[in-house]
C-alpha cells in the first residue's frame, strides 16, 4: 500500500515496524473496540482503489457504516481528501450516495448516534491523552512524534505537493480531541512520517559518523523502552486478574437466577 503511494521500500518496512510497536495500534488490536475492523476495511478499500478496483473499493468503504458512525465519517473524510488529491471528482458522487445511504440506517437505530464525551478541562489533560509516555491510553509515542517532525520537514521540501497529508493529519488530530480512540488513524500517518524521518537521518551526510550512530541508537532504545512500558501497562488493563477472580467467585457462589447489585457509577 505504501509503495503504491510512492514511499520507498526501506521506509515502508520501517513504517510497518513502527506501526506494530506503536501504542495506538497495540491498543486497538489487543482489546475489544469499535475501530479494529473499520481500520482493516479502510486499508482494504484504499488498496483496492489504488489497484483500480473502484466498485469493490466503494462497497468496502460502505461496509464501515455498520461498525459505527465515527469510523464511517473518518473514512469518508480520508476518502474525500484522496479523491480530490487524485482529481477523481466523479468519485465524490459516490461519497454523496454513501451519505444518502447513511440516513435510513441511522433512522433505524444502527449504528449508534455520535455522542462526543465531555473532556476534562486544561491543556495538561489533552497532552496526557495524546502522548503515551504521559499516561495516554491511546496516545502516540513521544519519540514517534519527534521522528515524524523530521519526516514533515522532508515532505515540506516539496511545499504544497503533499498538502493532502497535512490536511488529513490536522483533521484527524482535531477529531481526536473529541474522540481520543480515533487517534489511531493519525498514528498511521505519524509512523509513515517517522519512517521518512529516520530514512532522512540515515542517508543524510553527517559531519560526524559517531554523532549519527549515537542519535540513531538513542532513538531506537527510546522507542523500544516506550513500547515495553506500554505493553506492561496494557497487560494490567481491565479485565485484569482481580476482575476475573471476582467473576469466578460470583459464578461459584451464585445460582442461575441470582442478581448482582452494583453502584450505579460502576455500571453501563
Amino acid at each position: 500500500l505504501l509503495k503504491k503511494i510512492g514511499v520507498d521500500g526501506f521506509a515502508s518496512v520501517l513504517a510497518s515496524i513502527l506501526l506494530i510497536i506503536s501504542p495506538p495500534f497495540l491498543y486497538v488490536f489487543s482489546v475489544s473496540n469499535p475501530y479494529s475492523i473499520p481500520i482493516m476495511l479502510l486499508l482494504l478499500g484504499f488498496l483496492l482503489l489504488l489497484n483500480g478496483k473502484k466498485l469493490i473499493a466503494y462497497a468496502v468503504f460502505s461496509m464501515i457504516i455498520f461498525f459505527g458512525l465515527m469510523p464511517f465519517i473518518i473514512s469518508l473524510i480520508l476518502l474525500s481528501i484522496y479523491l480530490i488529491k487524485s482529481r477523481n471528482y466523479k468519485g465524490l458522487y459516490i461519497i454523496l450516495l454513501m451519505l444518502l445511504f447513511l440516513f435510513p440506517i441511522v433512522k433505524l437505530g444502527m449504528p449508534e448516534f455520535i455522542s462526543f464525551a465531555r473532556l476534562q478541562e486544561g491543556v495538561n489533560f489533552r497532552i496526557q491523552m495524546f502522548i503515551s509516555e504521559f499516561g495516554g491510553e491511546m496516545g502516540i509515542s513521544l519519540f514517534s512524534i519527534l521522528l515524524a517532525l523530521f519526516g514533515l520537514r522532508q515532505l515540506w521540501e516539496k511545499k504544497y505537493e503533499n498538502i493532502a497529508v497535512y490536511i488529513a493529519l490536522v483533521l484527524l488530530i482535531v477529531v481526536a480531541f473529541f474522540e481520543i480512540k480515533s487517534l489511531v488513524y493519525a498514528d498511521f500517518i505519524v509512523v509513515v512520517l517517522a519512517a521518512i524521518g529516520v530514512s532522512r537521518m540515515i542517508y543524510k551526510k553527517w559531519d560526524s559518523v559517531l554523532i549519527n550512530i549515537i542519535i540513531g541508537l538513542l532513538l531506537v532504545i527510546s522507542l523500544v523502552f516506550s513500547t515495553i512500558f506500554y505493553v506492561i501497562v496494557l497487560s494490567d488493563a481491565l479485565p485484569n486478574k482481580d476482575v476475573m477472580d471476582s467473576f469466578e467467585y460470583l459464578k461459584q457462589e451464585s445460582r442461575e437466577n441470582d442478581v448482582v447489585f452494583s453502584y450505579y457509577t460502576k455500571g453501563h
